[in-house]
């Protein structure tokens, strides 16, 4: 039987940036899960898994030695955004001086993120088992290969299916938006000049996320979350079509705000939209991430949030007394605690900005699109 103190299970980028910060501070970690595959890059290619880093998360990367290693040419700060309600004149332009920031945001590909976390873990030589969980008993896991791990803490960053929650018997909620997400990459006729540009009304939520442009055009991540008509006209029919039928619809959605729009990825990705949450942890394990919350990626917060739970539940094992474990319950509810009153307020703000723009009863749609367009003059006299 194997024996170690904390293992991670695991191996998104927040299952790694928590066995990192721990690892980092000498701690005796072991990570659980099918081994990270790295791939080339290329200067004219992007991943379509993009994520918006917010400031905070940004500082925990940086804390743990992760962001230095991202090559500055795959990043792009965000230094403005502009979002339309269902009328185009509706609409709120907000910009990084407007808060007194250098940025609102940075733009990065999950695959930069994971390849530079995996460089440090490896770096620092910390354990990593190739295998997944299949079996849990009396602080014991067991393996897919068949091995037997036990430890005082077992951390749950398996995603919103995580097998180590289920194990537990800990319950989850789940609200389906009845919704997918459409993600891309395309290229833009004009200039995205580093803005994020949002697009809410009857055809669901659109999302552009300024990238490094390409050598032949302007290019930004598209994340469309929408109605299952659309998708149904899109089961129909070919890949080609697909782009076609998208890109019509980006143009019109748009008004061709940033010229015309161009798919430029080989594949369309799409995931169903849900709204989940479980408990932070049980008895002898915690969760972060996907495995103990998942939002509408309206907000862009989902990645933050987990970063979030990673940087609070490693603050709160590093401090631990010396005569605690890493299991102790007293370090569990307080990380509990913390978490829990910060997913909450976003769950709630997320949810109820998908109420407010998904509704289409007409004095709904009036006040949402006035509301836009009182804040920005709002913004705009105080400039």
């Amino acid at each position: 039987m194997n024996r170690t103190d904390i293992v991670v299970c695991g191996a998104g980028i927040v299952g790694l940036s928590t066995a990192l910060a721990l690892s980092q501070k000498k701690q005796n970690v072991t990570i659980i899960a099918h081994r990270y595959v790295d791939k080339p890059t290329y200067n004219d290619e992007y991943g379509s898994r993009i994520y918006a880093i917010s400031a905070s998360s940004q500082k925990f990367l940086e804390r743990i030695g992760c962001w230095s290693n991202i090559p500055i040419g795959r990043l792009t700060a965000v230094i403005g955004m502009e979002i339309y309600g269902d009328a185009y004149s509706s609409m709120l332009d907000l910009s990084s001086w407007q808060s007194s920031v250098s940025q609102l945001s940075w733009i990065v590909e999950a695959s930069e993120i994971e390849r530079s976390l995996v460089k440090e873990l490896i770096d620092l030589g910390v354990s990593w088992i190739d295998d997944r969980c299949s079996g849990y008993s009396d602080g014991i896991m067991i393996t897919e290969g068949g091995k037997r791990i036990s430890a005082d803490l077992f951390i749950g960053a398996d995603g919103s299916r995580s097998t180590l929650r289920d194990l537990a018997g800990v319950a989850r909620s789940v609200k389906d938006y009845n919704e997918i997400s459409l993600i891309a990459n395309i290229c833009a006729h004009g200039s995205h000049r580093s803005k994020a540009f949002q697009w809410f009304g009857e055809h669901g939520i659109l999302a552009l996320l300024p990238l490094p442009n390409l050598s032949f055009g302007n290019q930004l991540s598209m994340v469309w979350s929408t109605n299952q008509d659309i998708i149904n006209c899109l089961n129909d029919i070919n890949i080609d079509q697909q782009k076609s039928y998208i890109e019509k619809k980006l143009n019109e959605i748009t008004c061709q705000r940033l010229g015309c729009l161009k798919i430029v990825s080989n594949e369309i990705s799409r995931f169903n939209l849900t709204l989940e949450r479980s408990s932070f942890i049980a008895h002898g394990m915690a969760f972060v991430g996907d495995a103990a919350h998942r939002l509408h990626p309206l907000a862009g917060q989902g990645l933050n949030l987990g970063l979030g739970d990673a940087e609070s539940l490693c603050d709160i094992l590093l401090s631990k007394a010396p005569n605690q474990n890493f299991g102790d319950i007293e370090l569990l509810n307080k990380y509990s605690r913390i978490r829990s009153r910060q997913v909450s307020r976003m769950y709630f703000v997320t949810d109820a900005l998908h109420k407010i723009f998904s509704s289409r009863f007409p004095l709904i749609k009036l006040a949402r699109n006035y509301g836009l367009s009182f804040l920005n003059k709002a913004f705009s006299l105080n400039q």
